[in-house]
């Protein structure tokens, strides 16, 4: 893939504990971003928008109630792509107060950054316990976005915590450098990757192999525009 699905080295899940309770039956929460923006490394020319460093933009949340903490039983959602939103101080609500369930004693929630409405390049689905999206890449690399997701599993409702949400980068980021025996006043017009796989379904905040099912099917062409006109000096 590019700039995307087929590689998930930094989405290893981690989940903070903060132990603190909000106090109300409202749900807030605390979003945050793991440090690597899927490559491990934070330089160079990019075939996607700039890799997310903070959350900033809404994030999508889902979430489920259930009657025990393997969701093996009962279960209803009661959030669907629903919007929260920074209120600062690092808390996080939705548009739309989130309220705890007095129906079951468990939650357990799944999320994704940033937020979209369901459209041909997102959309959402639940699979037996978990949400999966479907993606696919714009050809526009300028539309590209940094997908993140989170999931954080079996909330006790009675508690009213406030809910920890970590995010990973779930595409990989493909980078350029000019190289050391590129003369000065050579032009790179563009860069072109051709017969590329572009969709596939990702299980939100769900790492390692069974994170993507790509879709082989489906493939495309991606040209990043450059016009750089290169002045000698390598790692630009």
């Amino acid at each position: 893939f590019i700039g995307m699905l087929s590689l998930q080295s930094c989405m290893k899940q981690t989940l903070e504990e903060y132990g603190s309770t909000n106090g109300s039956n409202d749900i807030s929460f605390i979003c945050k971003e793991s440090n690597s923006n899927g490559n491990g490394n934070d330089n160079g020319k990019e075939t996607k928008t700039a890799p997310t460093t903070s959350l900033t933009q809404p994030v999508g949340l889902f979430a489920y109630m259930h009657a025990d903490p393997s969701m093996n039983t009962w279960r209803e959602q009661f959030a669907h792509n629903h919007q929260i939103k920074p209120i600062g101080g690092g808390y996080w609500k939705g548009s739309d107060n989130l309220i705890w369930p007095n129906e079951a004693p468990f939650v357990t929630f799944w999320a994704y950054y940033p937020y979209s409405e369901p459209s041909e390049t997102l959309s959402f689905e639940a699979v037996h316990r978990n949400i999966i999206i479907t993606y696919s890449v714009p050809t526009d690399i300028s539309k590209q976005v940094d997908l993140l997701s989170a999931r954080a599993i079996s909330y006790l409702s009675h508690q009213k915590p406030i809910v920890s949400l970590m995010f990973n980068h779930t595409l990989t980021a493909i980078q350029f450098k000019t190289g050391a025996n590129l003369p000065s006043g050579i032009t790179i017009k563009s860069i072109s990757f051709k017969n590329i796989y572009f969709k596939g379904k990702h299980s939100l905040g769900i790492s390692g192999e069974h994170a993507w099912a790509v879709d082989k099917s489906a493939k495309r062409d991606f040209t990043l525009n450059l016009n750089y006109i290169s002045d000698g000096t390598a790692g630009k």
